[in-house]
């Protein structure tokens, strides 16, 4: 058996992070429009004119799809075909416990599963792996798994005694806990466990920032950049040939 630790590794509430990335951003003059859905993309001779929504249309040149999980149907309004799936994990919460871990736990089969899972049973199927924290609060989040189940968000008692099977394995002593919580969300895979990012080809200032599947809020920072900077027409660093093969969507078009 073998580990690997990682000091500097951290964690964040991504509630709070979500806010304050919107606090930010009105500071700098955006404009946030809440509890609007999208309807339609407005496309004349190939270049973006407007984005429709339920509360009108909003003109605009520029375009970035950054709907996660839900980024194919907004695509779709463009007719544009994107592979990306939801692919839904579920999470664990116990009571308030005393302080029992620092930092998060990871088992090999969490991190493997985002690139592969074993069809061959239930468990393997459904991408269980073990992912433990502890909140300040104390309540233990015990994870997770990555399942194929189109857009459903609820959670299931299969997974919920796949996942706590595969936990108490690693740390028998969770079985003595009590759970009093659990809940389901959706990430966006993609066939390579790599994000999508910049231009969308064939339509002029349509751009796309999604893929990320459980990494999204560890790289939104940096993909907010890259996007930014390709919409600047700015030097992103990252090498033409390196970004086609590895983040551009050109790679998924043969």
């Amino acid at each position: 058996m073998g580990a690997v630790y990682c000091k500097e590794d951290s964690q964040i509430n991504p509630l709070n992070t979500t806010l304050a990335f919107a606090h930010h951003a009105q500071k700098q003059g955006a404009c946030i429009i809440r509890n609007t859905s999208v309807e339609d993309i407005e496309i004349k001779k190939g270049e973006i004119r407007a984005v429709k929504t339920e509360k009108g249309k909003i003109a605009a040149e520029k375009v970035i799809n950054t709907a996660g999980a839900w980024a194919p149907k907004i695509s779709k309004m463009a007719g544009i075909d994107i592979p990306i799936k939801p692919r839904r994990g579920q999470l664990l919460v116990s009571e308030e416990m005393p302080e029992l871990i620092k930092g998060t736990l990871l088992d090999a089969k969490y991190i493997t599963s985002k690139y592969s899972t074993n069809p061959e049973n239930k468990e393997g199927e459904m991408g269980v792996g073990l992912s433990l924290t502890q909140t300040q609060a104390g309540n233990l989040l015990i994870g997770g798994c990555r399942q194929f189940s189109g857009y459903n968000k609820s959670t299931s008692y299969y997974a919920f005694q796949a996942i706590m099977k595969n936990a108490v394995k690693m740390i028998p002593f969770l079985k003595e806990i009590n759970i009093i919580r659990s809940f389901a969300g959706l990430r966006p895979y993609t066939p390579d466990g790599k994000p999508i990012l910049g231009k969308v080809p064939g339509i002029k200032g349509l751009y796309i920032a999604a893929g990320h599947e459980g990494d999204g809020i560890a790289l939104a920072p940096v993909t907010g950049k890259i996007i930014s900077q390709i919409i600047a027409g700015e030097a992103t660093g990252i090498k033409p040939e390196i970004f086609k093969e590895n983040l551009s969507l050109k790679r998924f078009i043969s």
